[in-house]
């Protein structure tokens, strides 16, 4: 049996199309978004569409955490990785209405080192 994971990070708008498409072939993705702005390399993200990203989750795509204003978290302090996944992890949690508060990490970048993987791992 073959296995398949399709992610898709930060969090764009288009990304809602995306999500709908794949739903209706019974495809299920995990979508990583950015939580603390709204725009991100000139073009909106979901978070200025909440209900998008609600939409999102009940069609049963996972929800991630693409860190709260997408910084390289090995060029900050350890205090700074910690805010950037509490803030994240809250507002997924506001915008899901979920009280979880854990969810995947998609590091921005793709950039991780011990500090980081030591911070989200709390």
């Amino acid at each position: 049996m073959t296995y398949l994971s399709l992610t898709f990070d930060d969090g764009f708008l288009m990304h809602y199309e995306a999500a709908r498409e794949l739903y209706s072939h019974d495809i299920l993705s995990t979508f990583f978004i950015i939580t603390g702005v709204q725009r991100y390399n000139a073009r909106s993200l979901l978070l200025r569409k909440p209900r998008l990203i609600r939409d999102i989750a009940d069609m049963g795509h996972e929800i991630g955490s693409h860190a709260h204003t997408h910084k390289d978290l090995t060029m900050i302090s350890a205090k700074e990785v910690e805010e950037e996944c509490i803030s994240s992890a809250r507002t997924l949690g506001e915008v899901l209405r979920d009280d979880s508060s854990s969810y995947g990490i998609a590091y921005p970048y793709s950039s991780y080192n011990d500090q980081v993987i030591n911070v989200v791992s709390k």
